[in-house]
């Protein structure tokens, strides 16, 4: 695999925590499979997550919800170097409480009948919305009719956790964390907003995905007041498409981090 070349404030900021050779926990909420290692160029934040995970001092839990994909995942993690390092869980994100939640994902219909549609298209997808599966399938662009999509969505029961329970059960502390990476499709915000609420929580760095809560009318807003409430709690912050970046100024000297 070819080098990608890292460039943009928010992700540099996030390698030179992995250059101060402290222990670095990274809980990446939205973890799909957990194959970083075929992460186009393009895909900035899974790039930095891949170059994060070489070093020795640098541990990570992936969360994923969706039981199909978190099979793949859990093998992944274990096959990895040092797989020890590296946690799965198989959970969504509550803001308040934890139940069994229903979670939306493309069955496995759509692979079978579209085997050349997207691979995001087909393993990716998921949330706690529909509507968000349905979007998400929508933006794909493969040859169906819109009206055909429904039908491919199936609702699955899954163990939803509050940030509190997460590493309670993961057994870290939130203190631990250290960098918060979240991808959940069109829920980001609330999901970042549950962590910064959480006693504890002091990353040094966050990064959630801007693309769909920015061009929603309905969590445009939120987003806002989340960036806001991010800046005032001390972070230096940058859009890379599709992805926000924050990081602490006060623990995250990086001089590279103010080249554009």
């Amino acid at each position: 695999m070819r080098e990608c070349k890292v460039s943009g404030r928010g992700p540099r900021a996030l390698l030179s925590l992995a250059g101060d050779h402290h222990p670095t926990n990274l809980l990446v909420v939205g973890a799909n499979d957990g194959d970083f290692h075929r992460s186009q160029c393009d895909d900035t934040a899974r790039v930095v997550i891949r170059l994060l995970l070489q070093k020795a001092w640098v541990s990570a839990s992936f969360v994923e919800p969706n039981p199909a994909v978190f099979s793949q995942l859990r093998k992944n993690v274990l096959k990895a170097e040092d797989g020890q390092r590296h946690r799965a869980i198989n959970a969504a994100i509550c803001q308040n409480t934890s139940s069994v939640v229903p979670l939306y994902v493309v069955s496995e219909e759509y692979s079978r009948e579209l085997p050349r549609a997207p691979r995001w298209a087909r393993t990716e997808i998921n949330s706690m919305v529909r509507d968000n599966v349905l979007r998400g399938l929508r933006h794909a662009r493969y040859h169906l009719n819109i009206s055909d999509l429904p039908r491919y969505v199936k609702e699955v029961p899954v163990q939803c956790l509050t940030p509190e329970d997460l590493v309670q059960h993961a057994k870290f502390t939130m203190a631990d964390v250290r960098v918060l990476i979240v991808d959940v499709e069109g829920l980001d915000v609330s999901v970042v907003q549950a962590f910064m609420r959480s006693p504890g929580f002091q990353a040094d760095a966050i990064v959630f995905e801007s693309k769909v809560v920015r061009s929603d009318a309905a969590t445009r807003g939120a987003f806002k007041r989340l960036r806001r409430a991010i800046v005032q709690r001390g972070y230096s912050t940058d859009e890379l498409f599709p992805n926000f970046y924050a990081w602490n100024r006060s623990r995250v000297p990086c001089g590279r981090c103010l080249q554009r």
